[in-house]
């Protein structure tokens, strides 16, 4: 009866010896810095200690998520959001997290042109005196909008590649959809020439863009080619 006694006696004095549950440590990241519009968001989770969350976005509590790593719907407004965790350890003890993150368009930044037929498809020159063609771009958008470069002479293999500058738009944005890069002969000022036209379809960011929202798409069609660098802004 006694070792009955003494072995109550010693899980009573264990159960006495239990400690506070360790104090919950509160933190998490994103996946990228800077999101497009509409993007989803993926949580990075780092905290410790933490047995229950609640994550909820933009001081909004109407969809609190519970899940240790959750993926948030994209928001669809530029600028800056947040997200809040409260995370809570064993014995309901709660700590705060609140991160802010990046919402931007993709704009397109810089065009380079890689590559242009410096002769005709029939292999004569663009012009009579034998000069290269003068070479402007023509960018347009699946609602129609039509953006402009400006005109560089007497394109040659050594002037490869051109930097295009726009007129109307220096930084257009790049919503998905089917566009169209048109190189065009302005022929000395002259009556303007198509010399091509290259079909752009667009159905997702760069597969380069990096966390802060750089990236770059290449096109090439025929003997000719180009560079898009954009930006999320």
């Amino acid at each position: 009866m006694r070792i009955i006694y003494l072995l109550f006696f010693l899980l009573f004095i264990a159960g006495c010896s239990k400690g506070p549950a360790p104090a919950p440590t509160v933190a998490f990241g994103y996946n990228r810095n800077v999101f497009e519009v509409g993007e989803k968001i993926e949580v990075v989770n780092k905290s410790q200690n933490v047995t229950r969350y609640e994550w909820f976005i933009d001081s909004s509590r109407d969809s609190v998520k519970t899940d240790a790593n959750p993926i948030f719907n994209g928001r669809t407004t530029v600028g800056t959001h947040t997200i809040t965790l409260e995370g809570y350890n064993a014995d309901g003890v709660k700590n705060e997290a609140v991160n802010p993150f990046q919402v931007g368009e993709r704009r397109l930044s810089l065009v380079r042109i890689t590559a242009v037929n410096l002769s005709r498809p029939n292999g004569q020159p663009w012009h009579a005196d034998g000069s290269g063609p003068d070479v402007y771009v023509v960018l347009t958008s699946p609602t129609g909008v039509v953006i402009r470069t400006v005109d560089y002479t007497n394109v040659q293999a050594s002037t490869l590649p051109l930097i295009a500058a726009f007129f109307n738009n220096s930084e257009p944005i790049l919503r998905n959809g089917n566009w169209s890069l048109q190189f065009y002969d302005n022929n000395g000022g002259r009556t303007p020439e198509l010399m091509f036209t290259m079909p752009i379809v667009l159905t997702a960011p760069p597969a380069d863009r990096n966390v802060d929202g750089y990236g770059t798409y290449t096109f090439q069609s025929g003997n000719y080619a180009a560079k898009f660098e954009i930006n999320t802004l």
